[in-house]
């Protein structure tokens, strides 16, 4: 047997995938966990897209979605993942640190892990799919600051998640400000919880808006940026305002001058690779070379929305 793979492989023999995916008969399980909203709605897509492209892989995916998950629902559905026979497991991590017990517990029975659009810190993933968060807030903070004055001040608006990414969103915008040379002043950070109660933050947005008497405006994720969109067409106010995402609501208000930017993470492109990155993994045994995979930034305004189409780039 040695002598004939050694053969074939001096010949240039590559297996046909297909033809060897077919031939078994096992289905690959791959638990996916992460919130259920608007956002990851999109990220889901993406990977439903691959797995409907890879039929010949008999991917099978083990949805464990909440409506607003905590630290203690994902540790749930981690410890249902064992009984549940996935072979991996793609995550979106709600806190940075307080799952690593449990994954490195999988790990060690042969089920690993990719965290897509949120990372975790000294755990046992294989690979991260997703924004560099780190650069996307530095992006904003110049973007911020190029479109003020000197002098002027900005408000900065922070989600309570304790995600890794979003910190390191709101860190590196408020830095980056700071650094500019223009001597902004940054109020805040105000936080809101990711609770998706609108009338909550609007008020919250409303009162900075009216009392802190900003010249600009920034939050750190999706439903930030919406709120602070609502809160500004509300009052007819018009000053900068730079978030992040994008969505049918948060495409109109773009269009019609109440949002200046926001920065785009193409969750569809992060759902498709995690899950390629997974299945070229499990399946057909390809090492993960590149442990970090970042889907470009790109600044979106009134001026490049159809750039925004998920399927046009990565």
């Amino acid at each position: 047997k040695r002598k004939i793979l050694k053969t074939a492989e001096e010949m240039g023999y590559r297996p046909n995938v297909q033809a060897k995916a077919l031939s078994s008969k096992d289905t690959l399980r791959i638990a996916v966990i992460c919130p259920r909203d608007f956002y990851f709605k999109t990220v889901i897509e993406g990977m439903e897209s691959y797995r409907k492209e890879h039929e010949e892989y008999r991917i099978k995916l083990l949805y464990k979605c909440d409506d607003f998950q905590s630290v203690a629902d994902q540790l749930s559905a981690l410890q249902e993942c064992e009984h549940d026979e996935v072979q991996g497991i793609l995550i979106s991590a709600v806190h940075p640190t307080q799952l690593n017990k449990q994954l490195r517990l999988l790990f060690k029975k042969g089920i690993p892990t990719i965290t897509f659009n949120n990372d975790i810190l000294g755990g046992p993933r294989i690979a991260y799919v997703g924004l560099n968060d780190r650069v996307a807030g530095a992006m904003a903070g110049e973007l911020m600051s190029k479109y003020l004055f000197s002098g002027a001040r900005v408000a900065c608006m922070a989600t309570t998640s304790a995600a890794m990414g979003l910190r390191e969103r709101q860190i590196c915008f408020c830095d980056t400000v700071q650094k500019s040379g223009k001597n902004i002043e940054i109020c805040g950070p105000f936080e809101y919880c990711d609770n998706f109660d609108l009338d909550d933050i609007l008020e919250k947005v409303t009162h900075i808006l009216r009392t802190e008497h900003v010249n600009g405006i920034y939050a750190n994720n999706m439903f930030g940026t919406y709120a602070i969109s609502c809160a500004l067409r509300k009052l007819g106010m018009k000053i900068v305002a730079i978030g992040h995402d994008v969505n049918a609501e948060l495409d109109a208000f773009i269009r019609d001058g109440v949002l200046d930017a926001t920065l785009f993470q193409n969750p569809f492109q992060q759902g498709y690779q995690a899950l390629k990155v997974m299945v070229d993994y499990l399946y057909l045994k390809v090492p993960v070379f590149q442990p970090i995979l970042y889907i470009r930034t790109l600044i979106l305004m009134k001026s490049n929305l159809e750039e925004c189409d998920n399927r046009l780039f990565l």
